[in-house]
Order: structure tokens, then sequence, then C-alpha cells
């Protein structure tokens, strides 16, 4: 019953905040430092550098939301914590075509955006990045 009416109370404040407009807006960026994530709100502008060494593992994917689809890219850091961005958000189309760039190994977009967007209405996971750890490195010499 709790869990319910905290769920309630979530859906309740997300719902005035979008209706406030006090939801925040992302844009996403990159550089050679890093995933730049910046948060915009009436009353803030915050970005937030990920380091490209902190970034494990980034995967392309569809997530069916009924009429329609969205492509996302998922990204796993080093201390497992995963970011999800959807491509309706502002920048995510550079980042996906610039991310093998930054990320040596990295599978470029002309190569991944067809197999994970076709066919519709199907998952497609498609995991782009790996970073090797010191022991993948090890067995591979």
């Amino acid at each position: 019953m709790l869990a319910a009416l905290g769920a309630l109370a979530w859906l309740g404040s997300r719902w005035w905040m979008k209706r406030k407009n006090l939801a925040p807006t992302i844009l996403l960026g990159a550089d050679v430092h890093g995933l730049l994530i910046r948060e915009l709100t009436p009353t803030q502008d915050h970005t937030r550098t990920i380091p490209w060494t902190d970034v494990h593992a980034v995967a392309a994917y569809k997530i069916d939301l009924f009429s329609f689809d969205t492509i996302a890219l998922g990204f796993q850091l080093a201390n497992g914590t995963r970011l999800e961005f959807c491509e309706e958000v502002e920048g995510w189309s550079d980042l996906a075509q610039g991310l093998h760039h930054y990320l040596p190994g990295c599978i470029p977009f002309h190569e991944w955006f067809k197999p994970v967007a076709f066919p519709a209405f199907q998952t497609n996971f498609t995991e782009i990045f790996k970073r090797e750890t010191a022991l993948q490195v090890e067995l591979h010499q």
C-alpha cells in the first residue's frame, strides 16, 4: 500500500513538474574530455561531464512505445551506473554519430543504425562498445 502511494506521489510530482515546465530539459554533447549532459530548468543550468575513461560499455537498441519505436543509447559506467538516452533528446544524433571518434573500437553509426532500426518493434539490442579490462587484454596477448 505504501509503495502504491509512493508511486502515485512520484507520478503526481512528475505531472506537476511537467505542467509547470519544471522538468529538466536534457541536452547531450561530446568532446575530447567526455560525454556532456546538460540539464536545464527554469532555475538551473547544470552540465555534467562523464570522462570517456569512465564509460565501460555502450549499447544501441529500440524501445517499443506501443504505436512507435524510439532508438536509445545505453551507457554503462565503470562504477555500475547506467544511463539511457532516447533519440528525441537534443544532441543525441550528433553524439550517436560521433561516438566512434571518442571511444576507440566503437562501431560507427553507419554500421549499427540500420540493424538496430529495422525491423520495427523489435529491440535489436546491439553492443557497440565495450572496454577491454586488464584481464581481457592479458588473455589476448
